[in-house]
């Protein structure tokens, strides 16, 4: 092994190194610093606060072997958390450490406070979840949240922002670099923030059974994990799920980021392969698991030759370019992918009767002679003038102007209203940044945080059209977990006249009737 913490760290040392300029040695000092996770003893006993209070010590322990918990009043709890830190991290170096006397924060370098104690520092990052909604606040006490039924969508990725704000104090990158989140609220359901003053919005409610349609999940790494965690968590859900991935959980540095990896699946005598991680999770529920270690071509022939089961949705947790296509091809009932870059996570919606992008639309920009221009391709998806995207191409200090957003499609002016005075080359690159480079693999800077909220989100779009909730997500979804709220971006898209989606949408109706065996499908 290599200098400890360096394998550990891996991923989040990369991103570090992007954010900070320094050296890896230099950030795994930083990453050795102590962590505080306290909160309200009350909520902490709570469904949702159980479940945060794991979720946020699972995704910290990825990149902290330093946290001490303070849950006192909610013991069970407590131990619960450590004993969930210490089967992550057995190395000499992880000192995990449950308190029993109050401690000092200004003593931390960072702490997260879960549910709404009052009490407030300058290190010190609180959230709170109740049904979809997830408050968080690096700025005082989180806003407060109304009662809502229980489902884990919004306690996850509240874990997910604290994680995040976790990351960047021990960082100290500076404000230019990061930017720590004010009080707002996000709805993992209609991906909608609210500010502290905002009237919130909880519905809808899950039904009590949730009967999943035969779900094909391709790619069972960072992402992968991550949908299995929050699919594990709804209560009620039942169905089918086939697994494909070649891989075992090869190194300790999978563990950075595999939310369901623990150090003996990865430092044991025998390596855990990646589809039992996610079969391992949802033993407990009703779902029923059918792993399939080995190359996802080799399964995707056999599903093209009908020696399989089709499935009627897909989730792609993939991270190659190539395989996109191929499941496309499938044309189930819905595709949903879950993409991570860096600190910047993507979740794209497919369905195939309403008639919006494919996802080869949205990772593809054509280079074929009868394709639309680049400028063209991509006013359409920013809502910038193709004018506006040539003069940027030539002038790299053009920015989005006021003129811009009047100019831009109504649907578009509160994207591009968020990003005004901004270089319209970084609005572009956001955009290119998980789809136009076929050769890039979006998983190499991945980490905890990120991919949780690439997974779950791509867990609560096949949880919401199981029970029939319906779902705000017009094909596209991005956030950078660095930048504020406002910044991300939820897109609707339309299909690509070029892609096979528009021009062959005939053919694949009659393909859909015969695969299927129906008439209305």
């Amino acid at each position: 092994m290599r200098d400890e913490g360096v394998d550990r760290y891996d991923r989040h040392i990369r991103l570090a190194e992007k954010v900070t300029g320094q050296k890896a040695g230099a950030l795994v000092d930083k990453f050795m610093a102590r962590v505080l996770v306290t909160g309200d003893a009350a909520w902490l006993q709570s469904p949702e606060g159980r479940l945060t209070a794991l979720t946020a010590a699972n995704l910290i322990a990825r990149f902290c072997p330093r946290i001490d918990f303070d849950f006192r009043g909610a013991e069970t709890m407590q131990r619960e958390a450590l004993d969930l830190v210490q089967r992550i991290d057995r190395r000499p170096v992880a000192e995990f450490r449950s308190l029993t006397e109050e401690v000092s924060w200004v003593d931390y370098e960072a702490v997260l406070c879960l549910g709404r104690t009052g009490r407030v520092s300058p290190n010190a990052t609180s959230v709170i979840a109740r049904g979809w909604l997830a408050a968080v606040s690096s700025s005082g006490p989180p806003p407060a949240l109304p009662d809502a039924p229980y489902n884990p969508f919004g306690p996850i990725l509240g874990a997910c922002f604290g994680a995040a704000e976790v990351f960047k104090r021990l960082l100290h990158a500076g404000p230019q670099k990061l930017a720590f989140l004010e009080p707002s609220v996000f709805s993992a359901y209609s991906y909608q923030v609210w500010d502290a003053g905002g009237t919130l919005d909880s519905r809808p409610a899950l039904p009590q059974e949730i009967e999943l349609p035969a779900t094909l999940l391709a790619g069972a790494g960072a992402v992968g994990n991550a949908f299995g965690y929050a699919l594990a968590e709804v209560p009620g859900v039942h169905g089918e799920l086939a697994i494909v991935d070649r891989e075992d959980v090869e190194d300790e540095t999978n563990l950075n980021r595999y939310s369901l990896g623990l150090h003996d699946d990865a430092c044991g005598p025998v390596h855990s392969r990646k589809v039992d991680l996610i079969d391992r999770v949802l033993k407990s529920t009703r779902v029923r698991c059918v792993p399939h270690k080995e190359e996802i071509e080799a399964y995707l022939k056999r599903l093209f030759a009908q020696e399989e089961s089709r499935p009627r949705a897909i989730i792609s947790a993939v991270d190659n370019n190539d395989i996109r296509p191929s499941l496309q091809r499938l044309w189930p009932d819905i595709l949903i992918e879950g993409a991570t870059s860096d600190s910047l996570f993507q979740v794209s919606r497919h369905a195939y009767a309403e008639g919006l992008a494919c996802l080869m639309c949205i990772h593809t920009i054509e280079s074929t002679a009868d394709a639309r221009p680049y400028e063209e391709f991509v006013a359409e998806r920013s809502g910038l003038s193709p004018t506006a995207i040539r003069q940027a191409l030539r002038d790299a200090d053009r920015v989005v102007t006021e003129v811009d957003i009047a100019a831009a499609p109504e649907e578009k002016r509160a994207f591009l209203r968020h990003r005004l005075g901004r270089s319209i080359c970084t609005v572009l690159s956001e955009l290119e940044k998980l789809s136009a480079d076929p050769n890039s693999v979006p998983a190499a800077a991945t980490v905890s945080f990120v991919s949780m909220a690439a997974g779950t989100l791509a867990a609560a779009e096949l949880v919401k059209c199981a029970a029939g909730l319906g779902s705000p997500l017009e094909t596209l979804y991005q956030m950078d977990m660095f930048m504020p709220f406002e910044n991300a971006m939820l897109l609707p898209t339309e299909k690509l006249r070029s892609c096979e989606c528009y021009r062959r949408h005939h053919v694949h109706d009659r393909y859909r009737a015969i695969v299927y065996g129906r008439d209305d499908v």
